[in-house]
């Protein structure tokens, strides 16, 4: 609540003065997560690259950066051990999979592996945040969805996808498509952390 409370807190104060942070307006100045992308970066849970200066908004998101920005977003600080062949305990990312493991809010991808520089997919994205907020996925089947490319969205993802639909965490495109297997941009993640957050 303290978190949702400063959130909301700074919005208003951004708003009220119209300033954006110098560091800022490098590559994001005219796209449209500006704001989400503002935000967060005000809270530490989104950085610019430290040798280019840019968020690249535009850019697909890893599996372990979507991990650090869900940490570093709700706190999440505690960890759990972990076994995944491709995680070795030299890795930059490593305490960033345990922490996340911890949390349980996303699962390798078989053979016993976490694949975490591989990319993050709308469809995975919706189930990851929907475990986050402890969503029931209930019984919904790809079919009953009014996306005009249901027939593309698994069935594992279904009932997250109508969960983060139904609360604005993610939205379909203006042509009528959902896109579940399209990669995620950090755009995107900003915009869907901001509306998580409140």
């Amino acid at each position: 609540m303290k978190l949702k409370r400063f959130f909301s807190a700074f919005l208003a104060a951004a708003l009220l003065t119209g300033t954006v942070p110098a560091a800022l307006a490098a590559d994001i100045d005219s796209h449209w997560s500006k704001p989400y992308v503002t935000s967060l970066h005000e809270l530490g849970i989104i950085n610019p690259s430290a040798s280019t200066g840019n968020y690249t908004p535009e850019a697909s998101v890893t599996r372990w950066e979507f991990m650090r920005y869900i940490n570093r977003a709700f706190h999440f600080t505690e960890t759990a051990s972990i076994s995944y062949t491709d995680v070795p305990k030299n890795a930059w990312y490593y305490e960033t999979v345990c922490i996340a493991q911890k949390y349980g809010y996303i699962n390798g991808v078989g053979s016993g592996k976490m694949d975490p520089t591989g990319t993050v997919t709308r469809e995975q994205a919706a189930t990851i945040i929907g475990r986050l907020y402890k969503a029931d996925p209930g019984n919904v089947s790809p079919s009953s969805l009014d996306f005009k490319d249901k027939a593309k969205i698994s069935s594992w993802s279904a009932g997250y996808i109508r969960a983060a639909v139904d609360k604005g965490f993610l939205a379909g495109y203006s042509d009528g498509t959902f896109q579940p297997t399209r990669e995620v941009t950090r755009g995107e993640v900003a915009k869907i952390i901001y509306y998580y957050l409140g």
